[in-house]
C-alpha cells in the first residue's frame, strides 16, 4: 500500500472515530463530522465557506440542496480519493460535485457517463453537460449523436423529438453526420416535424 493510500485511510478513519473533527455539516438534519483542512485542501467551496462567509470559532455548517446520500458519497471521496458511481445517481453527483467545486470528482463523473453513452441517453447527456458547462462531455455526446444518428432518431427516448430547430438543422449540417443514404435524414426530418 502507497504512503498516499495509508495517510488516506488513516484520515478517513478519523473521520468516521470523529477523531480531532472540528466541524459538522448538517444536511438535511444528518450530521457529518469532518476536518476543515481535509474539506478545503479539495474544495474552494469549502475553504471560503469555512474561512470568509463565516466566523472562524463556527463549528456547524447548514448544506441545502444536496441530499445526505450524496454527501456521504463526496466526503468519502475528498478523504479516500475512491468513489463508486452508479448510472442511477451519476448526474445528481456531478451537479453537487460542480456546485462544491471539486474538479477531480466532476472529472471522474464525466468519464463513467462517457463510457455509458448510448442512443437512448446521448442527447438528454449533451443538454444536461451544457447546462452544467461539462463542455468535454457535452461534446463527446455530441459526437457520439453524430455517429449514431440513426440508432439516436429511432430509439424510444422521445428527446430527438425535443431538439429545437437550431439544434437540428446543427446536426444534419455536420459533415461527421454517420447516415447509409439521405432518405434517413429526411425521415428524421419529417418524423421531428409531425
Amino acid at each position: 500500500m502507497s504512503e498516499d493510500r495509508k495517510l488516506c485511510g488513516l484520515l478517513n478513519e478519523m473521520r468516521l472515530d470523529g477523531s480531532l473533527c472540528d466541524a459538522v455539516l448538517r444536511v438535511d438534519e444528518v450530521d457529518f463530522k469532518v476536518h476543515k483542512n481535509i474539506l478545503s485542501a479539495y474544495s474552494p467551496y469549502f475553504r471560503a465557506l469555512f474561512t470568509r462567509w463565516s466566523n472562524l470559532d463556527q463549528s456547524v455548517y447548514n448544506i441545502n440542496g444536496v441530499s445526505p446520500e450524496i454527501m456521504d458519497l463526496i466526503i468519502h471521496y475528498m478523504y479516500t480519493q475512491d468513489i463508486q458511481v452508479t448510472t442511477d445517481e451519476v448526474e445528481t453527483l456531478l451537479a453537487t460535485a460542480n456546485y462544491l467545486l471539486i474538479h477531480d470528482l466532476v472529472m471522474s463523473c464525466c468519464e463513467f457517463i462517457q463510457e455509458h453513452l448510448k442512443p437512448d441517453n446521448c442527447l438528454r447527456i449533451w443538454q444536461y453537460a451544457d447546462t452544467h458547462s461539462c463542455y468535454e462531455l457535452r461534446d463527446q455526446a455530441y459526437m457520439y449523436t453524430l455517429h449514431h444518428f440513426e440508432d439516436v432518431v429511432f430509439s424510444q427516448s422521445g428527446k430527438f423529438l425535443e431538439l429545437t430547430v437550431e439544434q437540428l438543422s446543427d446536426i444534419l449540417e455536420k459533415d461527421e453526420l454517420n447516415i447509409k443514404e439521405e432518405k434517413t435524414a429526411f425521415q428524421a426530418v419529417f418524423l421531428w416535424i409531425r
